[in-house]
């Protein structure tokens, strides 16, 4: 089972929606941390997950966006909503007022940033441990029902100095090798450190996942990018061109990419050579990691 991590953003936030739409969710399940005060978007997305049979996990005690030093504040706004929706808590245990959540919950999951030892009781009520893919193996082995996550994504400051090519991980592999391992995380095509946003493009990069079966199915991710007129001018035909040298490697089959939705709603903006935005174009490549992901783990299940 995959779990990917997202911030309750608006266009990651719509990524899980579009997906709910087009995918079976059978082999991954989403992690949403909110980020926003305003919660609206967030409870609409998912009330809209809910209309398909799919309860993402939230994490309750979030610490960073606009909870950072106020992280029981989303836990109020949540209560003061009163919108009906279904969903999985979950406790971050490295947070000062995990303690406080705790009490809230008897259906709840815990993640860990660093793994310490704790009530064993507790250990076993909940559902899931989301703990961090280097918590070693002898903790491992004491556990039940783990999910190892990771910071795979190689963030870089500017996009023009991203090489062709970076390795992500293999414990899209590994994790079913690990005793008590009953799947595996990560941060999509984002890093875990939390940004609110970018600063201006100079060069626009399209990051695609694919997972080689010629390299014992390890994850990696090509970085398409546009060309540099050392301006933040003319974005939009920035984007197209990445696009399109995405497109031809799609096309010529020069790499393993499964074919996503994702990937369809590239060609639509190629072919209409439309410019939907910086943020549409990261939505975009969010639903191609996952498809790529749940495609994977679904072939290597049968």
């Amino acid at each position: 089972m995959y779990f990917p991590i997202l911030r309750g953003k608006q266009h990651e936030l719509s990524a899980l929606k579009e997906l709910a739409l087009i995918n079976s969710f059978d082999y991954f399940l989403p992690i949403i941390e909110p980020v926003k005060k305003n919660t609206k978007d967030l409870l609409l997305s998912v009330k809209k997950l809910n209309e398909k049979n799919i309860r993402p996990i939230i994490i309750m005690n979030p610490n960073i966006g606009e909870y950072k030093n106020n992280s029981d504040l989303f836990y109020t706004l949540l209560e003061a909503s009163k919108i009906n929706i279904d969903y999985l808590p979950c406790i971050n245990m490295n947070n000062p007022n995990a303690d406080f959540f705790l009490k809230k919950f008897n259906d709840f999951t815990l993640l860990f940033d660093e793994y310490y030892a704790i009530d064993e009781h507790l250990l076993s009520q909940a559902k899931i441990l989301f703990l961090p893919q280097h918590t070693g193996e002898l903790i491992i082995d004491k556990l039940e029902n783990i999910v190892l996550y990771g910071d795979f994504f190689p963030k870089i400051k500017r996009n023009a100095d991203y090489p062709s090519e970076s390795l992500l991980t293999d414990l899209n592999v590994q994790f079913k090798n690990k005793k008590n391992v009953i799947g595996y995380g990560d941060f999509t095509i984002t890093p875990k450190k939390y940004s609110n946003g970018g600063g201006p493009a100079f060069v626009v990069a399209i990051h695609s996942t694919y997972t080689d079966l010629n390299r014992n199915h390890t994850k990696y991710v090509k970085h398409y990018l546009s060309y540099d007129d050392n301006s933040t001018d003319n974005v939009g035909k920035k984007f197209l061109d990445a696009v399109n040298k995405f497109l031809q490697d799609v096309d010529f089959e020069k790499v393993s990419f499964y074919k996503t939705s994702a990937i369809n709603d590239f060609r639509n903006y190629r072919n209409k050579k439309h410019y939907p935005g910086l943020g549409i174009s990261k939505k975009i490549s969010i639903k191609h990691h996952i498809e790529t992901t749940n495609e994977f783990l679904k072939l290597s299940s049968t």
